[in-house]
């Protein structure tokens, strides 16, 4: 393999492609995003059959921070153990959260999404999920989150409680 590069270093941000140079007092807008990598329990997730038995998943969130106290999301989870292989689940929703104190946030999330598979009894597969949680800021880049909740089918017999520990990753863009 062999590359070669040829690049030019500006000193200055254009407003656009064919736009003039920003000055000192131009504002620069930038998009917050956060990732969260996720681990969920869920405890007595019912299965078909009549059955109960607790599972944990896997998955990922990317947040969309549109304002001071409120952001979109978007939630993938697969289960891992707990007898449920090939349960997987997909979500989008809106969030909350409070202002910070002593580096904690309270969050409250509501999601509606689409999961199946691993004989889990979520019926036509419409998923709800309510949860409320604390977050721990260690920096202004990452924070540890925690919080519990509950994942109800629209008309299978899927009523279970959730319990989620999440690591967050903040992140920015220009827009």
């Amino acid at each position: 393999y062999f590359g070669f590069n040829l690049t030019h270093v500006m000193k200055t941000l254009a407003q656009d492609q064919k736009g003039e140079p920003l000055t000192s007092k131009d504002l620069i807008e930038t998009t917050e995003w956060r990732f969260r990598p996720a681990h969920q329990w869920y405890f007595n997730a019912q299965r078909r059959g009549g059955i109960s038995s607790d599972m944990q998943l896997l998955g990922g969130k990317i947040d969309w921070m549109k304002g001071d106290w409120w952001y979109l999301t978007g939630q993938g989870l697969s289960a891992y153990a707990g007898g449920a292989g090939g349960y997987s689940e997909g979500h989008w929703g809106v969030g909350v959260f409070s202002p910070k104190w002593m580096n904690l946030q309270i969050y409250g999330e509501m999601l509606v999404g689409a999961g199946g598979g691993g004989g889990v009894d979520s019926g036509s597969a419409l998923l709800y999920k309510p949860s409320v949680g604390v977050e721990y800021n260690l920096n202004k880049d990452f924070s540890f989150q925690t919080g519990i909740g509950k994942v109800t089918s629209n008309d299978g017999n899927l009523d279970a409680t959730t319990f989620d520990a999440s690591l967050v990753w903040r992140f920015r863009n220009l827009r």
